[in-house]
């Protein structure tokens, strides 16, 4: 496989820093993957799982959001919107590459990553959705909101899915959706998981659950195990 580190702008500021991931040989058109952090990490913990996906003949992009890694701007003045629009940008830049199947470009997401990952499908077509640990937040509607820890809330056990951004988009979705929770996440409340399942389209959603896991993943056996959920998942392009 090939891979080399790109860039590409968001507006007028914003500089992002990713890695593009390419088969030695290609199938043309091929499928594509986008991975999307979550908050405080950086893409360089997703270059193995892309790795996995492109021995399946993908093509995938990991990229530092804005106020992460490499990519410019701070985590203390970065909006929600800016975000929405960085993730909005790397699936663009992604479907621009030479090769990419546009009609098959597929999203992963983990906990923030996985709430952009979600609001993804609103936005552009998406071909299916992997959801790791997952946040879903309040009052997502008004991008102007920092994403800072002080100002970040998650979503209510009441939350309304036509007055939440994130599970609206997922309930206008029609297409697969793979959700994965952590069996003792000490980050996202079970509850979280619930409101997804309820917006997701009947038959669409398939939910597991990492026995024994916390919110990171933090052992090895279950960064394994999400690393083989995945292939299981794209070795299927249905």
């Amino acid at each position: 496989m090939r891979s080399r580190r790109i860039g590409f702008s968001v507006g007028k500021e914003a500089a992002i820093s990713g890695t593009l991931f390419t088969p030695e040989s290609m199938e043309k058109p091929c499928p594509a993957v986008l991975f999307i952090h979550g908050w405080s990490s950086n893409e360089s913990g997703y270059r193995t799982r892309a790795e996995s996906l492109v021995r399946l003949g993908y093509i995938c992009l990991t990229f530092d959001l804005i106020g992460h890694g490499h990519s410019s701007g701070s985590m203390e003045t970065v909006t929600l919107k800016e975000n929405i629009e960085a993730s909005v940008a790397a699936y663009d830049f992604l479907a621009s590459q030479e090769g990419v199947d546009n009609d098959a470009i597929s999203i992963v997401g983990t906990s923030y990553g996985g709430y952009l990952a979600a609001i993804l499908p609103s936005k552009r077509e998406v071909r299916s959705l992997v959801l790791r640990v997952p946040a879903i937040y309040a009052d997502e509607r008004d991008t102007r909101i920092k994403d800072s820890k002080q100002s970040m809330h998650l979503a209510s056990e009441q939350a309304r899915t036509r007055d939440n951004l994130a599970l609206n988009s997922i309930s206008g979705f029609d297409k697969r959706i793979l959700l994965i929770e952590a069996e003792h996440d000490q980050v996202i409340p079970h509850y979280i998981i619930e409101l997804i399942k309820k917006a997701a389209k009947p038959n669409s959603l398939e939910h597991v659950v990492v026995k024994g896991a916390d919110h990171q993943f933090s052992k090895p056996e279950w960064q394994q195990e999400f690393i083989d959920l995945l292939i299981r998942w794209f070795r299927s392009r249905e």
